[in-house]
């Protein structure tokens, strides 16, 4: 009895300990001419965050806490809270590790900025109710990555660095843009995730996902993936169900290793112009008949085709018969003038 009522009061300990850990507002208290993380008197507590810290960052825009060194730690950190903006900015010499989550923009009223320049580390990176900005010239890790977590402002991700998560890319709630200049790896990326996503994926880098790419899992306005250039490689492309999607292939390469495709699902869409998409086996059926009822299309004048070629079907367009005609017919004149 004894064993058990010491068990209790140690379990007892660690929950208040845990629910009572230390939060440290940033205040930026040794003035604008120093806003480091490393500054105590930045801090409301004049103590620099440790590894169990929960943060806070409300100072306005541009007066948030700035991580030029190596070393800074917390356990989970919010950026914009209660009606007030908020910002961090990690220089490039910068890292930040957190136990638990960043959030920006915790209330629809909040506005929440992070730009990384350096290493962020943290297990789940969420871009929530406020409106939010996350732009990453660095390297950013961690298992979950969550645009519009709940419903609220618009929320804007530009990676122009590096991008790995173990788990899953959700383009959640209202408005979200996901652009993508350098390397994002995620083991799945779920756009249009819920009925109210207004989600927009832009592509001019590398996208690698090793799971399922869902072009739309709930959307009712269609969640666009605009392929503007660069590649994206996926384990399974699904475009099944009643959800709204459209994929503009401008530019770029999309390979799949697998297609899950459904001729019911009519607004589900594809406009090809100057860009491919290679599929595993023989897709040409579903494409060819996707096709037919006008959810392939080309862009402007241009005609989508399917190919298979024994291990890739290859969805692609040429330009209409007319303007290859008279593009012949220039060459002709342009070899007779010579």
């Amino acid at each position: 009895m004894k064993k058990l009522l010491t068990l209790v009061m140690v379990s007892a300990v660690m929950i208040a300990t845990s629910s009572q850990a230390a939060t440290c507002t940033f205040t930026g208290g040794a003035g604008p001419s120093d806003p480091s993380w490393f500054t105590a008197a930045n801090w409301d507590n004049a103590i620099v965050p440790s590894a169990t810290s929960n943060i806070w960052s409300d100072m306005s825009v541009g007066y948030g806490p700035t991580i030029d060194a190596a070393g800074a730690v917390g356990n989970e950190m919010t950026v914009g809270l209660y009606g007030h903006d908020g910002d961090v900015i990690v220089g490039a010499s910068g890292t930040l590790t957190l136990g638990t989550y960043i959030m920006l923009g915790l209330t629809a009223t909040d506005f929440g900025t992070v730009l990384n320049n350096g290493t962020i580390n943290v297990p789940s990176t969420y871009l929530h109710a406020g409106t939010a900005l996350l732009v990453n010239n660095g390297t950013l890790s961690g298992t979950a990555l969550i645009l519009g977590q709940a419903p609220g402002g618009d929320n804007t991700l530009t990676n122009n660095g590096q991008i790995t998560m173990t788990g899953s890319t959700y383009m959640n709630h209202v408005t979200n843009t996901l652009v993508n200049n350098g390397t994002l790896v995620t083991d799945g990326l779920l756009n249009g995730h819920v009925a109210s996503s207004v989600s927009r994926i832009v592509n001019t880098g590398t996208i690698t996902v090793d799971g399922w790419f869902y072009t739309s899992v709930a959307s009712t306005a269609p969640a666009i993936l605009d392929m503007n250039g660069g590649v994206m490689v996926n384990g399974h492309m699904e475009m099944t169900g009643n959800a709204a999607s459209t994929i503009n292939l401008n530019e770029g390469i999309i390979t799949n290793t697998t297609l899950g495709l459904d001729g019911n699902a009519t607004n589900k869409t594809i406009v090809v112009d100057n860009g491919v998409m290679y599929s595993g086996g023989d897709q040409t059926a579903g494409l060819d008949y996707l096709i037919s009822i006008g959810l392939i299309t080309g862009k402007g004048a241009k005609t989508p085709l399917s190919s298979y070629d024994g291990s890739y079907t290859k969805l692609y367009a040429i330009p209409e018969p007319a303007i290859i005609g008279a593009l012949s017919l220039l060459g002709i004149a342009l070899l007779r003038r010579k």
